[in-house]
């Protein structure tokens, strides 16, 4: 007999087992997500004959629309099966039972970052769609330093705070369909980021500010995961990032509407799914617009 429910304080080493098995991640990064990040009432389990087959995370956030009015809605995050459930549909059964409950608690839109290229198709049976494009972009270090600026050129990269980084974030996509972070979420965001190595940055220049969130994944590979800025202001930003953080190559992450010199890809980041009506207008096509970003991953 199948159960769903919220997690309860005895759960979390079944969830644990079920997250090294589907993601590998090392035990570190699993143990920091559970002291840092997890809440019970944010989980919801799948309990297959009283065992816990199935998990994932409803995370709190809002899509902004252009003309600044906020959807309730939430990110689903760490969606797992334990292996010998597998290809039982429980994924399926768990989404579903989600999308009811976001339903009744005003959420208006469901967001998540598909792990796999396949998983794609696999959400898309379950009513979702394709949406916050991003463009990707592999650098070289000799490809930045290639990169011609003017002399004397440079800006301020400075670690910044959860609320200030949100709130420069606000600011440059002002206009634009994106989803917006609790402070609780880029909270965590700069945990992972300083794990690494890196964290999250707030870049001035002119008194214009900037943002960025980069990850040293080795010594030789940096991720750029999120840079926000004027375009004639990237080449200089991403040349004293270089500078700042040195490795033999760089992944790029931009919004798909900028960043078109640098060449790379534009792929469809996210999906979506509308639980309640949106009330906004509808010229604006989640499909073809938006920004998201971060998937904490």
């Amino acid at each position: 007999m199948d159960e769903i429910r919220f997690a309860n304080a005895g759960d979390i080493k079944s969830q644990k087992a079920i997250w090294k098995h589907c993601f590998g991640d090392q035990d570190s990064y699993i143990d920091q997500y559970y002291s840092k990040k997890y809440r019970m009432e944010e989980t919801l389990l799948l309990l297959k004959d009283g065992e816990i087959s199935a998990m994932l995370t409803i995370l709190p956030a809002k899509v902004v629309t252009p003309d600044n009015k906020s959807i309730a809605s939430s990110i689903l995050y760490a969606i797992a099966t334990h292996p010998k459930h597998q290809n039982k549909g429980l994924a399926s059964q768990l989404i579903d039972f989600t999308g009811h409950h976001l339903s009744l608690t005003n959420k208006s839109v469901s967001l998540l970052v598909p792990a796999s290229k396949q998983l794609f198709e696999f959400y898309h049976k379950l009513g979702y769609t394709e949406a916050f494009y991003i463009r990707e972009v592999l650098l070289s270090n000799a490809q930045i330093l290639s990169i011609k600026i003017q002399d004397q050129c440079t800006c301020k990269i400075k670690p910044a705070i959860p609320q200030e980084y949100n709130q420069i974030r606000d600011n440059l996509l002002m206009g634009k369909l994106y989803v917006s972070y609790t402070d609780e979420l880029t909270t965590y965001q700069k945990i992972i980021s300083q794990e690494s190595g890196a964290d999250i940055y707030k870049i001035e220049h002119d008194d214009i500010q900037s943002c960025a969130v980069l990850e040293r994944y080795t010594s030789d590979k940096v991720i750029i995961k999120e840079l926000l800025c004027p375009d004639n202001h990237s080449d200089m930003i991403i040349k004293q990032l270089a500078h700042t953080f040195p490795a033999k190559e760089y992944i790029l992450r931009t919004p798909a509407f900028s960043g078109e010199r640098y060449g790379g890809r534009v792929r469809p980041f996210a999906m979506f799914k509308k639980h309640l009506d949106v009330g906004i207008n509808s010229e604006i096509a989640f499909e073809t617009l938006g920004y998201l970003g971060l998937a904490f991953d």
